[in-house]
């Protein structure tokens, strides 16, 4: 026990599963629990707007916090912080009470995304030729959480209504960071943490690097389309699912089935990543994801919404260990923490842009209509990628793309 408690990767991998499992539990209710709460559907999406934005927020402060004061207690802070969010949205009562704790939630949780990450990638970046395959198997337990965690919030909100929903998420948040701060140290002190940052540069480093990376740059048009896509399944699909069934465990049950297909499918396509390379990988996922988003959106028949959740899943599942790959070999360690930290205030804006732009949009066009959109930028976007890239040869070792 000892042992597993002193190493960073297992602790922290450990973590990620159970906060992936709360947050599972919630996305198949959270867009009609807060229409509910605001009595439109638009207002409820403003409020993951919201969120986003305090993520923003929550990402360049805390991370300079952690410097300051070491990133144990930013970590340890946050956790305990996060898990009694759950709590108050269990007793939202309007649409300014939701908005308030919604941003105070996300800005909250945000400390600890960034260096987590970094670090992550920092331990990965030592097993030489097998990022991809650590990553999957990774992913694979995190979607296996992601799966139990869905169904699971369906079921206890059919039978006991959103805020029970919420109340167990509590519980279990409570829980997860009482053994934090007990248990785990990452043994790195504040004087560590403030060396560290001195090595690894600037937030403007980090976007100079990005910008003459060829790689890098690709990689931001991907995630732009897959932030998009992520960042407003959780409004569109408990909309569109929801109006098919008339079934909140439905949308639970297709969130529960996308999270078993990359359960499975995220080991071998890690496998498959190491030995073909990220960018094969990542063509093919993002032609899978593109081709499921548009079945989702034109589909009327409920078969068939089964196969294409499960195709976006896969499509999903590549984007997972083909991404961490070529961040991995492509970012040097000594710039990570700053490269990181472009990129995931970068994913965050996107989203912020996304949440508010389905806000407007579900005033005036249908949920499928959206995601149709959806569908078609993603094969834009991937023609683009493929375009910058085609005079690039992309390894399995570290290289600097420059144009």
């Amino acid at each position: 026990m000892k042992k597993f408690l002193t190493n960073p990767l297992l602790v922290l991998s450990s973590l990620t599963l159970i906060s992936i499992f709360t947050g599972s539990m919630i996305a198949p209710i959270e867009s009609r629990f807060l229409t509910q709460i605001t009595g439109s559907s638009s207002y409820a999406s403003f409020a993951f707007t919201i969120a986003t934005f305090a993520s923003i927020l929550g990402t360049l402060w805390l991370s300079r916090l952690a410097n300051k004061v070491g990133r144990d207690k930013v970590i340890h802070t946050a956790f305990i912080i996060s898990a009694f969010f759950p709590l108050l949205y269990s007793f939202t009562q309007n649409t300014f009470q939701a908005y308030g704790i919604k941003f105070a939630w996300a800005f909250a949780a945000a400390g600890t995304g960034t260096v987590l990450r970094a670090f992550i990638q920092e331990e990965v970046s030592v097993f030489k030729g097998k990022e991809g395959t650590f990553y999957g198997i990774i992913y694979s337990l995190q979607s296996g959480a992601g799966a139990v965690g869905s169904i699971f919030g369906g079921i206890i909100s059919d039978k006991f209504g959103f805020f029970s929903v919420f109340r167990v998420v509590f519980i279990i948040s409570l829980l997860q960071a009482l053994i934090l701060i007990i248990l785990f140290r990452t043994n790195r002190s504040k004087g560590d943490d403030v060396k560290e940052a001195k090595q690894k540069g600037s937030f403007r480093e980090g976007v100079k690097y990005i910008w003459i990376n060829k790689i890098l740059r690709a990689r931001f048009i991907l995630v732009t389309v897959f932030g998009i896509n992520w960042s407003t399944k959780v409004i569109l699909y408990p909309l569109i699912l929801f109006a098919l069934s008339g079934l909140d465990s439905f949308t639970g049950a297709v969130f529960s089935v996308q999270g078993i297909t990359a359960l499975i499918v995220l080991p071998i396509i890690g496998k498959i990543v190491d030995k073909v390379g990220y960018s094969k990988v990542l063509k093919v996922g993002y032609f899978c994801l593109g081709l499921g988003v548009l079945t989702l959106a034109l589909t009327p028949y409920v078969w068939l919404i089964w196969v294409a959740a499960a195709t976006v899943a896969a499509g999903e599942a590549c984007n997972g260990p083909g991404m961490s790959k070529l961040e991995t070999i492509n970012i040097p360690n000594y710039l990570r923490n700053s490269v990181v930290a472009v990129q995931d205030v970068y994913t965050t804006v996107v989203e912020l842009f996304s949440t508010f732009l389905t806000g407007i949009m579900l005033a005036f066009l249908q949920p499928r209509v959206i995601m149709f959109i959806m569908g078609v930028l993603i094969f834009i976007s991937l023609a683009m990628s493929t375009f910058i890239m085609r005079n690039t040869k992309v390894t399995n070792d570290i290289s600097v793309h420059v144009k």
